[in-house]
């Protein structure tokens, strides 16, 4: 499994409901600022971007970053257990 950050522009409130309904239907997921999300995916980077590009508009700017098994910051305590999860999970499966 892969953990992903995605980052997006998108400011209309109905298109933030709609993203956050795509992010619900991966196997795991953290809304971590306004525009930003952890996800939990057995999907390629192309195939999540391909499935949440079609939830925005096509001026708003949509970025998927692979999540490596580190993190550094402040966060509700929720959101930071979850990270320390997914930060352990990646270290068990180091990437090749």
């Amino acid at each position: 499994m892969k953990h992903y950050l995605v980052v997006h522009d998108a400011m209309d409130s109905l298109m933030g409901s709609s993203l956050c309904g795509a992010m619900k239907s991966y196997l795991g997921w953290r809304r971590i600022a306004d525009n930003c999300y952890v996800i939990a995916s057995i999907q390629s980077a192309d195939a999540v971007y391909t499935h949440i590009r079609g939830y925005i508009d096509d001026w708003s700017h949509l970025y998927i970053f692979d999540l490596g098994p580190l993190w550094y910051g402040s966060a509700p305590v929720e959101v930071g257990t979850w990270l320390d999860h997914v930060a352990e999970k990646n270290a068990d499966h180091p990437r090749a």
